[in-house]
This record gives structure tokens, C-alpha cells and sequence, in this order.
């Protein structure tokens, strides 16, 4: 029987499906219908004639062939976006999709204004933006979602470009004794209640402590930095935070430094770096000196 070729929008549509777990939310980010997104997965099951998604409570999930083929699918869609990219740029235009992944406080503070002027130098780039945890960014990164992502901590699979410091502060109640200090050590910090901040920093947080080797028994344990603020405002405990977290105004509320001051330290992840699209080189530049311009100060 004769067969045809395999087409990269059936590849486009098996990744989509993968990555957002659904045919519906693959449609909708490929701008085509779940009926086109269903028989173009068809018509590459029947190409290749194997099974490669298996439909079940929690979604879709790949069978032990089609996550073979999946590697296999990204990687060529990889190529096939570099290409486009080498020879948009070789005929002196910018051209393609960038994908980032952020959490909250970097896009709040520091992407706007990166994304601002790097879309005024390359106009025809268009920017997909990926909002979660730090643990969601490395998982994006690693499993090939977003191009590339700002993260903190170290991790396998995911080499890292320094950006920033982001130094960390201490929040305390307004008129609270330890504001009449110009730094406040880790160990003195182990003596007041503490609230430690489940949305991100904790491990950071921790390692801080262990390294000094002081003790800290959180009080309470909250995720919402809202909610963190109204406990610290009503004199519940102390906590740290970076500073890229806190808002413009903090009304009954006090920010001291550590002593010594401690940073968390605020970097772009990417799969390898070798296999950067020039895309994906062009804004790590970019968001360099962006974040030097500004006055943040970049990682050594």
C-alpha cells in the first residue's frame, strides 16, 4: 500500500498534544481545529503504522513507541526552527517564535521590560510567555515547552547563564528592635518566629540557614506572599524574601539586610547550550544588558 511522507505539521501536532496534555489545548495553541489536530495524529499513527497516544482518564499519555518517536519529533521541529531562524538572519531579518518560561516575581519586575525592548530590536519575533512555579520552568525547560526560562537553583539537565543578583531581605514589623540594626545575622534570626514562603525560596531559605549553621524552626509555613506580608504586618513572625518580590509599598512593614548579605541569584536556563537556537542566543544577550542597564548587577 502506498504511504505518504511524513509532514512536520503531523509532528507539530503530535508535540502539541504532549505538551498540553490534550487535543483541544493543542489545537488552540497550533490555530487549527481539534478535528485537524485529531487526523493529523491519525494519519501519523497510520503512517507509521503504530500507536503512538493512548487516551485514558488523566488525558493523553504516550505509548513506549510514541514516546520514542516524541524524542524524535522534537528534535527535527528543533532543526527545522534553527533553520528558519539561520536563514531569516542570514537575509538580515529576525524571524520566529520565542517560547520563555517565568515566575512570578522575575515577570513582573524584569520581563516587561526586557520582552519591551527586545521586540522594539526585533520586530518580527513573536513571544510566548510561561508563568509558574521554579519547578514548572525546569520542567519546561528540560521537557523542551519553552525555549528558554529563568530559574535559581542549580539542576541537572539545565545549564544556566547568569542574569542577576537579587539580594534577600529581611521582613519585619514596623518598629520591630531588629530595624535599629544596619544587619541582622542568620543565627540571631533563629531566636524569632518564623514564616517560611512555600512558593519558591523555601530551599533557598533553608540552605541559608544550614550553611551558617544556625537553627531555624518555621512557625508557619504559606505560600500566597500576600498573605506572608499580613502575618509579618500583624507581628505573627519574621520572614525573608527577595527583593524583586516585594512590592512598591509595604505599610507596616520594615525590610532589613542580612549580615553578611545574601542573594538569590537569578539565571536563564536552557537545554544545552550548544544547541541554542541564534533566537534564543539573541535574547540572552539581550536580557544581559538589559539587566545591566537597569542597574541590576550581573552574576559572576
Amino acid at each position: 500500500m502506498k504511504r505518504n511522507n511524513i509532514t512536520l505539521a503531523q509532528l507539530e501536532v503530535l508535540v502539541a498534544v504532549v505538551q498540553h496534555k490534550s487535543f483541544t489545548a493543542a489545537a488552540a495553541a497550533l490555530s487549527i481545529t481539534q478535528s485537524a489536530a485529531s487526523h493529523a495524529l491519525a494519519s501519523l499513527e497510520a503512517e507509521l503504522d503504530n500507536t503512538l497516544l493512548e487516551r485514558g482518564r488523566n488525558g493523553v499519555m504516550l505509548t513506549e513507541i510514541g514516546a520514542r518517536v516524541f524524542e524524535h519529533a522534537q528534535s527535527i521541529l528543533l532543526h527545522t526552527e534553527s533553520i528558519r531562524q539561520e536563514t531569516a538572519a542570514h537575509n538580515g531579518l529576525a524571524a520566529g517564535k520565542l517560547r520563555i518560561g517565568s515566575f512570578p516575581s522575575v515577570s513582573a519586575r524584569l520581563l516587561p521590560g526586557i520582552i519591551r525592548s527586545f521586540q522594539q530590536r526585533y520586530r518580527g519575533i513573536e513571544i510566548v510567555m510561561f508563568e509558574g512555579t521554579d519547578q514548572e520552568v525546569y520542567d519546561w525547560i528540560i521537557n523542551r515547552i519553552v525555549d528558554i526560562g529563568f530559574v535559581t537553583q542549580v539542576t541537572r539537565h539545565v545549564e544556566r547563564i547568569p542574569i542577576a543578583h537579587d539580594e534577600l531581605l529581611l521582613l519585619v514589623p514596623k518598629g520591630h528592635p531588629l530595624t535599629d540594626q544596619s544587619g541582622v545575622s542568620l543565627q540571631r534570626l533563629a531566636e524569632e518566629p518564623f514564616i517560611i514562603s512555600k512558593a519558591g525560596c523555601e530551599p533557598l531559605v533553608l540552605s541559608l540557614f544550614q550553611s551558617a549553621k544556625a537553627a531555624l524552626q518555621p512557625q508557619f509555613e504559606v505560600s500566597d506572599p500576600t498573605t506572608i506580608m499580613a502575618m509579618v504586618r500583624e507581628g505573627l513572625g519574621i520572614t525573608i524574601v527577595p527583593r524583586l518580590v516585594l512590592p512598591d509599598e509595604l505599610p507596616g512593614i520594615e525590610t532589613v539586610s542580612l549580615k553578611p548579605q545574601e542573594y538569590r541569584h537569578l539565571a536563564l536556563g536552557v537545554r544545552s547550550l550548544n544547541t541554542m537556537l541564534p533566537l534564543v542566543d539573541a535574547f540572552v544577550h539581550h536580557a544581559q544588558g538589559w539587566a545591566q542597564t537597569q542597574g541590576y548587577i550581573t552574576s559572576s
